[in-house]
């Protein structure tokens, strides 16, 4: 997230212009309360009845080092707080719950955006199978799910016994979107797109695997982990001069914001009730 003061204007041409009349103040817009978002100084006299019943996302610090600390104040950004904060959530997330918020997620960024149609349909694609790789009994023991197979977790609440994960889902993900039937219906070079996105949204295959990580446990797969992991350096180049390296990175960045605001705010958390009933 990228904070600028309405002062440095709006876009014209690709560029920042101080002129532009389109550089509204987005944080005081009207909008939805669950999506609401306020930004003001620390010092504001109405600081505390303004930000009631908000989240602190940001907090950032302009001042000069030579700044005495009670003449200090910081740029705050507020979100309206949801019916249950999920930064202090306890409770796990199940697997296609989360992966159907991101979807959701993704289609409301997508909406908003003039991409090509064979773009969209590849981002789309990629942020339906960019968990696949959870699905894996290994992932599932990082994140201490005992239930599992009867409950598929995406993430584990914080009252998870999470272990490291030696085993990346990306690369188990990869495998499993190969064999995706509207991966398959997708042109080479989109499937490209797709299988970069899923490998690089944790920030791996930028432009490898580390070696300790290029494996898949699943059993019968048609491509081995040496394959798979050779083609990733060769899909990053690809990829990169199709895309330019900036082009290629704000494809990646679609994903990722769709997965962030997905883990952000879940629309379902595991209940007792649901883990006795699987």
């Amino acid at each position: 997230m990228v904070l600028l003061p309405p002062i440095v204007g709006g876009l014209s041409r690709g560029m920042l212009d101080g002129t532009s009349d389109h550089a509204d103040d987005v944080a005081n817009i009207e909008a939805p309360a669950t999506e609401r978002h306020i930004r003001l100084w620390s010092d504001d006299e109405e600081y505390d009845e303004r930000t009631a019943g908000m989240r602190l996302v940001r907090s950032i610090d302009l001042n000069q080092d030579d700044v005495d600390d009670e003449e200090r104040r910081t740029w705050d950004w507020y979100k309206h707080k949801p019916l249950e904060d999920t930064r202090t959530a306890q409770r796990p997330v199940q697997w296609d719950i989360h992966v159907g918020d991101a979807v959701c997620q993704i289609d409301r960024i997508l909406a908003g955006l003039s991409l090509p149609e064979e773009i969209v349909q590849a981002v789309r694609v990629a942020v339906k199978l960019h968990d696949h790789g959870k699905r894996r009994p290994q992932f599932q023991f990082t994140l201490g799910n005992r239930k599992y197979p009867g409950l598929v977790l995406a993430k584990s609440g914080r009252t998870g016994a999470k272990l490291p994960e030696t085993y990346r889902h990306e690369f188990g993900s990869m495998a499993d979107a190969m064999k995706d039937a509207e991966f398959q219906q997708l042109s080479s070079e989109m499937q490209d797109v797709v299988l970069h996105l899923i490998a690089a949204h944790h920030g791996r295959a930028r432009p490898h695997f580390p070696m300790d990580e290029a494996f898949d446990p699943a059993p019968g797969r048609t491509q081995s982990d040496a394959d798979l992991a050779s083609e990733v350096p060769r899909r990053f180049a690809r990829l990169q001069r199709k895309y330019g390296r900036w082009g290629l990175a704000y494809l990646e960045s679609l994903l990722r914001a769709a997965d962030w605001a997905a883990s952000a705010e879940p629309s379902e958390f595991v209940t007792e009730t649901k883990e006795v009933s699987r």
